[in-house]
């Protein structure tokens, strides 16, 4: 070999090295980084706009109805995906006429049982037979309107947080039943938990409940939070700015909140985003936000029920 060719030989072993190590092309690297995260969002109470998918709809498509085609626009523009949280009594009224669009837009578009009516926390008291009861009627009412159980998120998010072992063991249990749950974005107890379990789903992303099969998944940030006027009485991390984006970058680079980004988990309550028939100025600038934040980090959207979870310190047996 001649000398010129052994040079470049040793030049090209070395800069492979650099680039496994991640001294070369750090945009690479950042990507490789970021594919441990995603970001997942989600709607409480979507009401108004399924309302107004019903049989005098004159809707030619799907997402001539507001609120689905800006949904649709931020998909097509960010690739970001969204969950509906929704209750049983509204589905019944929700025509199948645009089944073929749900089912076209699965991947990026999924139903979760929210509870039975706006006005019941009925999964706080029900019995096992209960809770299966009622997501059977959920999955039934998914099936009429989309055409499969592919449109339906299998760990959503219940009402007010609250569900008793026996009723999620019955949804567990059910068709297409569920896989887990979303908890709160503040220190109040979620579901069955205990504190110190729901504390930690609060600071490290995830719990896992082997007895039950469920994982519980913490929600990080909320919309409503950034509303005028907005008051909680629960303890929650309050956003240090008045932006969405800069919240998230704000979070996204403070190491307090390292151990909560894997999954990070956004909502808002649909009322605050949407009037039912137009989307609010802040609702959108709030969701396109986590969108362009999303991909200016270049982190995936993806659903809670697509990904895996290390098991941790404090899962349940």
């Amino acid at each position: 070999m001649s000398k010129k060719k052994l040079i470049v030989l040793c030049l090209s072993i070395i800069l492979l090295f650099f680039s496994i190590s991640g001294c070369v092309n750090d945009t690479s690297a950042d990507s490789k980084k970021n594919d441990m995260y995603y970001f997942h969002i989600s709607f409480d109470d979507t009401m108004a706009s399924i309302k107004n998918l019903n049989d005098k709809a004159e809707y030619d498509s799907l997402f001539d109805e507001p609120f689905f085609g800006f949904l649709k626009s931020m998909h097509e523009k960010y690739n970001a995906k969204f969950s509906l949280y929704v209750y049983n009594d509204n589905l019944k009224n929700v025509t199948a006429k645009y089944k073929d669009e749900f089912l076209n837009a699965h991947t990026w578009l999924k139903f979760g049982l929210h509870s039975t009516s706006h006005t019941e926390r009925f999964f706080k008291t029900a019995t096992y037979e209960q809770g299966k009861e009622q997501w059977n009627i959920f999955i039934e009412e998914i099936i009429r309107i989309t055409g499969s159980t592919l449109s339906v998120d299998r760990m959503p998010r219940l009402h007010y947080w609250e569900g008793c072992e026996a009723a999620m063991q019955g949804m567990r249990d059910a068709d297409s039943g569920a896989l887990g749950f979303l908890s709160a974005d503040h220190t109040y107890p979620s579901y069955y938990l205990t504190t110190e379990q729901h504390n930690y789903a609060y600071t490290h992303d995830h719990i896992i409940d082997y007895k039950n099969g469920f994982v519980f998944v913490a929600t990080d940030l909320r919309f409503d939070w950034f509303g005028k006027n907005y008051y909680s009485a629960n303890h929650y991390i309050k956003p240090s700015h008045s932006s969405v984006y800069e919240e998230l970058e704000y979070r996204f680079s403070e190491k307090n909140f390292s151990s909560t980004l894997s999954s990070y988990i956004v909502f808002g309550h649909e009322v605050m985003v949407y009037d039912g028939k137009k989307m609010t100025e802040n609702g959108q600038q709030w969701i396109e936000d986590v969108c362009r934040f999303a991909k200016d980090k270049q982190i995936d959207f993806d659903f809670p029920q697509n990904r895996s979870y290390l098991p941790t310190p404090y899962d349940i047996h």
